[in-house]
Protein backbone atom coordinates (compact mmCIF):
# COMPACT_ATOMS: atom_id res chain seq x y z
CA UNK A 1 0.00 0.00 0.00
CA UNK A 2 1.92 3.24 -1.04
CA UNK A 3 1.53 6.46 0.52
CA UNK A 4 2.13 10.13 0.02
CA UNK A 5 2.90 11.08 3.77
CA UNK A 6 5.73 12.53 4.72
CA UNK A 7 9.70 11.18 4.96
CA UNK A 8 10.40 9.36 8.11
CA UNK A 9 6.83 8.77 9.33
CA UNK A 10 6.49 4.95 9.60
CA UNK A 11 3.71 3.70 7.03
CA UNK A 12 3.87 -0.33 7.83
CA UNK A 13 0.31 -1.10 8.58
CA UNK A 14 -0.89 2.29 7.67
CA UNK A 15 -4.76 2.55 7.12
CA UNK A 16 -5.77 6.30 7.74
CA UNK A 17 -3.57 9.42 7.43
CA UNK A 18 -5.20 12.55 8.12
CA UNK A 19 -3.25 15.91 7.86
CA UNK A 20 -5.48 19.69 8.84
CA UNK A 21 -2.39 20.92 5.92
CA UNK A 22 -3.44 19.35 3.22
CA UNK A 23 -5.96 21.31 1.23
CA UNK A 24 -9.82 20.21 1.74
CA UNK A 25 -11.05 18.40 -0.93
CA UNK A 26 -14.85 17.69 -2.49
CA UNK A 27 -15.57 13.92 -3.73
CA UNK A 28 -18.57 12.97 -4.87
CA UNK A 29 -20.09 16.07 -2.23
CA UNK A 30 -18.04 15.10 0.73
CA UNK A 31 -15.85 17.44 2.04
CA UNK A 32 -13.54 17.61 4.78
CA UNK A 33 -10.13 15.65 5.63
CA UNK A 34 -8.68 13.75 2.64
CA UNK A 35 -6.99 10.11 3.67
CA UNK A 36 -3.53 10.39 2.35
CA UNK A 37 -3.18 6.26 1.86
CA UNK A 38 -3.36 5.43 -1.23
CA UNK A 39 -5.54 2.22 -1.83
CA UNK A 40 -9.23 1.69 -3.05
CA UNK A 41 -9.04 5.32 -3.79
CA UNK A 42 -9.12 8.76 -1.86
CA UNK A 43 -11.90 9.00 0.27
CA UNK A 44 -12.40 12.12 2.67
CA UNK A 45 -14.56 12.59 5.77
CA UNK A 46 -18.40 13.96 5.72
CA UNK A 47 -18.10 17.08 7.57
CA UNK A 48 -20.89 17.79 10.48
CA UNK A 49 -21.29 21.07 12.27
CA UNK A 50 -18.84 23.68 11.34
CA UNK A 51 -15.51 23.17 12.70
CA UNK A 52 -13.31 25.08 10.50
CA UNK A 53 -9.50 25.29 9.53
CA UNK A 54 -7.15 27.96 11.25
CA UNK A 55 -4.19 28.46 12.98
CA UNK A 56 -3.34 27.27 16.29
CA UNK A 57 -0.06 27.80 18.11
CA UNK A 58 1.01 28.54 14.28
CA UNK A 59 0.02 25.24 13.19
CA UNK A 60 -2.73 24.59 10.73
CA UNK A 61 -5.33 22.88 12.22
CA UNK A 62 -9.12 21.85 12.20
CA UNK A 63 -10.69 23.29 15.11
CA UNK A 64 -13.76 22.23 17.29
CA UNK A 65 -15.95 25.24 18.98
CA UNK A 66 -19.23 24.04 19.83
CA UNK A 67 -20.77 20.87 20.48
CA UNK A 68 -22.11 18.56 17.10
CA UNK A 69 -19.04 19.48 15.18
CA UNK A 70 -17.42 16.28 14.00
CA UNK A 71 -16.20 14.39 10.80
CA UNK A 72 -17.41 11.11 9.92
CA UNK A 73 -16.68 8.59 7.48
CA UNK A 74 -16.09 4.47 6.59
CA UNK A 75 -12.37 4.83 5.57
CA UNK A 76 -11.47 1.28 6.43
CA UNK A 77 -12.55 -1.18 4.21
CA UNK A 78 -13.89 -4.68 5.41
CA UNK A 79 -10.60 -6.19 5.13
CA UNK A 80 -8.22 -4.18 6.61
CA UNK A 81 -9.67 -3.07 9.78
CA UNK A 82 -7.67 -3.10 13.12
CA UNK A 83 -8.77 -6.60 15.14
CA UNK A 84 -5.66 -7.85 16.82
CA UNK A 85 -3.49 -4.87 17.34
CA UNK A 86 -3.91 -1.25 16.28
CA UNK A 87 -2.48 1.86 16.92
CA UNK A 88 -3.96 5.17 16.43
CA UNK A 89 -2.05 8.58 16.61
CA UNK A 90 -2.55 12.13 16.94
CA UNK A 91 -1.99 15.97 17.75
CA UNK A 92 -3.85 17.71 19.67
CA UNK A 93 -4.47 21.28 21.00
CA UNK A 94 -7.30 21.01 23.47
CA UNK A 95 -8.34 24.16 24.59
CA UNK A 96 -11.51 25.08 27.10
CA UNK A 97 -14.40 22.99 26.88
CA UNK A 98 -17.64 23.48 25.54
CA UNK A 99 -19.54 20.61 27.35
CA UNK A 100 -20.15 19.24 29.92
CA UNK A 101 -18.73 15.38 30.45
CA UNK A 102 -15.94 13.42 30.55
CA UNK A 103 -14.40 12.82 27.76
CA UNK A 104 -13.67 14.72 24.56
CA UNK A 105 -13.38 12.16 21.26
CA UNK A 106 -10.14 12.32 19.52
CA UNK A 107 -11.24 9.56 17.77
CA UNK A 108 -13.18 6.45 17.26
CA UNK A 109 -12.87 3.58 14.61
CA UNK A 110 -16.66 2.41 15.58
CA UNK A 111 -18.89 0.07 13.27
CA UNK A 112 -18.27 -3.49 15.63
CA UNK A 113 -16.39 -3.42 18.86
CA UNK A 114 -15.24 0.15 18.99
CA UNK A 115 -11.46 1.50 19.29
CA UNK A 116 -11.58 5.56 21.30
CA UNK A 117 -8.77 7.60 21.69
CA UNK A 118 -10.31 10.12 23.99
CA UNK A 119 -9.11 13.35 25.83
CA UNK A 120 -10.16 13.36 29.70
CA UNK A 121 -11.69 16.49 30.49
CA UNK A 122 -11.03 16.29 33.84
CA UNK A 123 -7.32 15.15 34.66
CA UNK A 124 -6.67 16.00 31.05
CA UNK A 125 -4.96 12.93 29.83
CA UNK A 126 -5.02 10.63 27.21
CA UNK A 127 -7.59 7.84 27.77
CA UNK A 128 -7.82 4.78 25.20
CA UNK A 129 -10.26 2.17 25.35
CA UNK A 130 -11.27 -0.95 22.63
CA UNK A 131 -14.60 -2.94 23.13
CA UNK A 132 -13.95 -6.47 23.69
CA UNK A 133 -9.89 -5.85 24.10
CA UNK A 134 -10.31 -4.43 27.79
CA UNK A 135 -12.05 -5.56 30.78
CA UNK A 136 -11.55 -2.20 32.97
CA UNK A 137 -12.66 0.28 30.88
CA UNK A 138 -10.47 3.09 29.49
CA UNK A 139 -6.50 3.44 30.09
CA UNK A 140 -5.53 6.37 31.46
CA UNK A 141 -1.23 6.76 32.13
CA UNK A 142 0.84 9.51 31.65
CA UNK A 143 1.10 13.11 32.33
CA UNK A 144 -1.50 15.48 32.10
CA UNK A 145 -1.25 18.09 29.21
CA UNK A 146 -1.48 21.39 29.43
CA UNK A 147 -4.19 23.65 27.42
CA UNK A 148 -3.41 25.76 24.57
CA UNK A 149 -0.12 23.95 23.73
CA UNK A 150 0.28 21.58 21.08
CA UNK A 151 0.53 17.79 21.80
CA UNK A 152 1.36 14.10 20.90
CA UNK A 153 -0.90 11.39 21.64
CA UNK A 154 -0.27 7.70 19.94
CA UNK A 155 -2.07 4.34 21.68
CA UNK A 156 -0.40 0.82 20.81
CA UNK A 157 -2.36 -1.81 21.60
CA UNK A 158 -0.63 -5.61 21.71
CA UNK A 159 -2.25 -8.52 21.32
CA UNK A 160 0.37 -10.77 21.71
CA UNK A 161 1.12 -8.91 25.30
CA UNK A 162 -2.42 -8.65 26.34
CA UNK A 163 -1.64 -4.54 26.68
CA UNK A 164 -1.84 -1.29 25.79
CA UNK A 165 0.74 1.25 25.67
CA UNK A 166 0.38 4.88 25.95
CA UNK A 167 2.73 7.99 24.70
CA UNK A 168 2.00 11.41 25.58
CA UNK A 169 4.97 14.10 23.99
CA UNK A 170 7.47 11.40 23.21
CA UNK A 171 7.16 9.64 26.80
CA UNK A 172 6.10 6.05 27.14
CA UNK A 173 4.04 4.89 29.75
CA UNK A 174 4.07 0.76 30.25
CA UNK A 175 0.45 -0.68 30.81
CA UNK A 176 1.91 -3.81 33.10
CA UNK A 177 0.68 -5.57 35.76
CA UNK A 178 -2.45 -3.68 37.95
CA UNK A 179 -2.21 -1.34 34.67
CA UNK A 180 -2.94 -3.28 32.10
CA UNK A 181 -5.68 -3.48 29.92
CA UNK A 182 -6.89 -6.90 30.09
CA UNK A 183 -5.93 -10.65 31.35
CA UNK A 184 -7.52 -11.70 28.31
CA UNK A 185 -7.18 -9.42 24.60
CA UNK A 186 -9.66 -9.45 22.71
CA UNK A 187 -9.74 -10.18 18.95
CA UNK A 188 -12.33 -8.23 17.21
CA UNK A 189 -12.37 -5.88 14.18
CA UNK A 190 -12.98 -1.99 15.32
CA UNK A 191 -15.44 -1.55 12.32
CA UNK A 192 -15.24 0.91 9.20
CA UNK A 193 -16.30 4.41 10.19
CA UNK A 194 -13.65 6.50 11.76
CA UNK A 195 -15.06 9.20 13.49
CA UNK A 196 -13.10 12.86 14.21
CA UNK A 197 -13.83 14.80 17.42
CA UNK A 198 -16.83 14.04 19.44
CA UNK A 199 -19.41 11.19 19.96
CA UNK A 200 -21.99 12.67 21.55
CA UNK A 201 -22.09 15.79 22.78
CA UNK A 202 -21.31 15.49 26.23
CA UNK A 203 -17.79 14.13 24.70
CA UNK A 204 -17.07 16.42 22.29
CA UNK A 205 -13.91 17.51 21.78
CA UNK A 206 -12.98 21.33 22.19
CA UNK A 207 -9.63 22.84 20.42
CA UNK A 208 -7.54 21.52 17.30
CA UNK A 209 -6.96 18.27 15.35
CA UNK A 210 -3.81 18.46 13.29
CA UNK A 211 -3.02 15.12 12.27
CA UNK A 212 -4.72 11.57 13.27
CA UNK A 213 -3.19 8.20 12.09
CA UNK A 214 -4.59 4.99 12.25
CA UNK A 215 -2.71 1.59 11.84
CA UNK A 216 -3.45 -1.89 11.89
CA UNK A 217 -0.32 -3.20 13.79
CA UNK A 218 1.48 -2.47 16.87
CA UNK A 219 4.10 0.58 16.42
CA UNK A 220 7.25 -0.51 18.17
CA UNK A 221 8.69 2.13 20.40
CA UNK A 222 11.44 3.16 18.20
CA UNK A 223 8.35 3.57 15.53
CA UNK A 224 6.30 5.67 17.50
CA UNK A 225 9.24 7.79 18.76
CA UNK A 226 10.41 8.07 14.54
CA UNK A 227 7.20 9.80 14.49
CA UNK A 228 7.16 12.01 17.36
CA UNK A 229 10.70 13.26 16.48
CA UNK A 230 9.50 13.93 12.50
CA UNK A 231 6.55 16.04 13.27
CA UNK A 232 7.75 17.83 16.19
CA UNK A 233 9.52 20.91 15.10
CA UNK A 234 6.23 21.66 13.41
CA UNK A 235 4.43 21.79 16.41
CA UNK A 236 6.52 24.38 18.22
CA UNK A 237 8.80 21.54 19.99
CA UNK A 238 12.35 21.94 20.03
CA UNK A 239 13.85 19.67 22.57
Amino acid sequence: MGTVVAPRITTRGLLVDLDASTPRSAVNGETGWKNLVDGGGVRTNTIFGSPDITTLGGVRTWRFTGTTQYFEANLLGVNNQPYLDATVEAWIYPEDEVSAGDRGTIARINGNQSLYMSWNKTSRKLSTYWYSHATNGYHETGAAMDRDKWHHVCSVHRYSQDLCDQYTDGVKTVASGTQADSTVYGAESTGQAVEIGMESSGRQFSGGICILRVYNVALTDEEVFGNYNAMKYRFGINV
